[in-house]
């Protein structure tokens, strides 16, 4: 057998019997070229679900192991003196992100190294600083793509050995890097810096609630401040230079870790210290000076709902303004959380908070969770009503081919099952019901060639090809088919729309004490857990979805629902003002 790690096609030598290390080999776009090989795909390994949740946990406990000593050491290089919240704050996504996705890695090498039938696999000569991404979105970009993911099972292969190999290319040190940059026009450059211009103008003491990234619609959020005491602010987080980038080795050999007998751990004792963004170590004085100097000096709130995962110049300000008392608060921003059994990201944003606001569910677990009414989901209230002769939308997803951080989905390959259910619940529908129906592809495409593969699956179904987003396309829509449990029913819900929910449980867990939210809408037949089942109550509703929909016993299962994960109320922005000035005197 010839092992096959991604979809590079120079490292196949299709001459012998391949073995793809995982179905994200291949490209249904190269479908033409791999069907016609003698090949055999492996298991993956989080196919056990059991296994991918205690995975998980076992992955937390290192995260939290390795935070607390990266935390010292580079207290130690850079001459600072912070807490390891701060650090938290500013490595906590890249560092959690690494782990998981590279003990997957190493588990799937592992696993094809101990069939014992590999004769050879082709790989690129590497060392450990084979990839140094600038930040931590330049390393987003590339954990999706095979180019990333073929050196990272390269470096795997070379360094646990087993497993037969010839080096056909050479990699010199940072060579794979995609030369990462931000590029912002003319137009929207000259907006920020006059966005900015205006915040420096404004008296200290009259922004003292600092809200970036919010998911707030400027009027609600000028409302909101204005209730708060102080004149409307934008602040965007956007830092207009970026260091030149120039890794320094030597640098990056003072990191180290305590020893391990564990080979996951070892391989991560030498990987870490080479694949910190750029940012947390050679650029990090200059970068953090240049942040401070466009943020405000003192804040006593800051609020987000997502720039504490991607916006580096907000972690280094809030990581800077929280060390100095202000309180952090976050809030919820967008479906799952609360709901699925695990997420590595959630617990991050809870983890750094001083208060977390979700839309309606609780966690007895920790004082920092406060209930509150969503901002984001009470603009949707009334917005939009079905059209009697609408059509069907049915709105797709799409998750990496290789999989990233950890929380209850389908993960990596586990998309093919994904796309098979859609098949599924298409092949049930009553003829009149497939006529109306509306595919709306996910907007980005990880190489499932998500077009062709529906087409190809259901050639009859229209495929919605304009610009317009999921909200748009409900004005003209009778019913909305969800087949995710993720942000856009709770949409649906808050706007009250006629919507069908289905998904394999299999693949998206829920916490014990939400399932008797789920089974609500189970028994009321909005929710199902197979798409034969779906599809039979569409057949029913279809004509007259809205009927169906205003009934007493479903609106009573959905707005029990949304009451404990959609909470809406009129008077939102009242309710969020007395909570965030009683935080600020806490």
């Amino acid at each position: 057998m010839f092992l096959v790690t991604t979809a590079l096609e120079k490292y196949w030598d299709t001459s012998k019997k391949i073995l793809f290390l995982g179905e994200w080999c291949k490209l249904y776009s190269r479908k033409h070229i791999w069907e016609k090989l003698e090949y055999e795909v492996m298991p993956y390994h989080w196919d056990d679900r059991e296994k991918l949740y205690y995975d998980y946990i076992y992955l937390d406990g290192i995260y939290e192991r390795y935070l607390k000593q990266l935390a010292k050491k580079l207290n130690e290089i850079h001459c600072v003196n912070y807490s390891e919240r701060y650090w938290r704050i500013l490595i906590g996504p890249w560092l959690f992100y690494f782990i998981e996705i590279f003990f997957d890695r190493y588990e799937s090498i592992n696993n094809a190294k101990n069939r014992g039938d590999i004769k050879q696999t082709w790989i690129t000569e590497c060392e450990n600083d084979f990839f140094t991404p600038y930040d931590f979105n330049d390393f987003l970009s590339e954990i999706i793509n095979d180019k990333y993911n073929h050196l990272l099972f390269s470096y795997l292969i070379k360094k646990i050995g087993a497993i037969p190999f010839a080096s056909i290319e050479k990699l010199e040190n940072n060579e794979t890097h995609s030369n990462f940059i931000y590029n912002i026009n003319k137009k929207k450059l000259f907006f920020l810096k006059l966005i900015t211009l205006y915040n420096n103008i404004i008296p200290q003491n009259l922004k003292r609630y600092v809200f970036i990234g919010s998911y707030l619609r400027n009027s609600d959020l000028f409302k909101l401040q204005i209730a708060l005491g102080q004149l409307p602010c934008l602040f965007k987080g956007y830092i207009d230079k970026f260091p030149e980038y120039h890794i320094d080795k030597k640098l990056r050999k003072r990191i180290s870790f305590q020893d391990s007998t564990n080979e996951f751990e070892l391989l991560l004792n030498e990987l870490i210290p080479f694949q910190i963004p750029f940012l947390y170590l050679e650029s990090y004085k200059e970068y953090k000076n240049r942040v401070l100097r466009q943020f405000p000096k003192k804040s006593d709130l800051i609020f987000t709902a997502n720039a504490s995962i991607i916006i580096e110049a907000f972690k280094f300000w809030a990581a800077e303004q929280s060390e100095d008392g202000a309180k952090l608060v976050l809030t919820q921003h967008g479906g799952h959380h609360g709901m699925g059994l695990w997420s590595a990201e959630l617990k991050h944003e809870i983890t750094i908070s001083d208060i977390y606001f979700t839309w309606g569910w609780d966690n007895k677990e920790t004082d920092k969770i406060c209930s509150m009414p969503s901002g984001q989901l009470y603009r949707l209230k009334n917005k939009f009503k079905p059209k009697k002769d609408g059509v069907i939308l049915w709105v797709m997803m799409e998750l990496p081919r290789y999989s990233y951080w950890l929380y209850s989905i389908p993960v990596g390959p586990q998309m093919l099952h994904y796309f098979n259910d859609q098949k599924r619940f298409f092949e049930k529908l009553d003829k009149n019901a497939k006529e109306r129906l509306l595919i709306k592809p996910f907007m980005n495409d990880f190489g499932w060639d998500n077009r062709k593969r529906l087409k190809d699956m259901m050639p009859d179904v229209r495929q919605y090809e304009g610009k317009k987003n999921m909200k748009e396309l409900l004005k003209e829509s009778r019913l909305f088919i969800g087949t995710y449990n993720a942000t856009t029913y709770l949409e649906t819900f808050a706007a009250n729309f006629p919507t069908i929910l289905f998904w394999n449980p299999y693949y998206w867990e829920l916490k014990e004490e939400v399932k008797p939210y789920f089974k609500l809408l189970l028994d009321a037949g909005i929710l199902h857990y197979t798409p034969e089942s779906a599809a039979e109550k569409v057949n029913k509703i279809f004509n007259d979805p809205m009927s169906w929909w205003m009934s007493e016993d479903i609106q009573s299962a959905k707005n029990i629902f949304c009451k404990r994960f959609a909470l809406i109320d009129d008077n939102w922005i009242h309710i969020w003002n007395e909570e965030l000035k009683t935080i600020v005197v806490r």
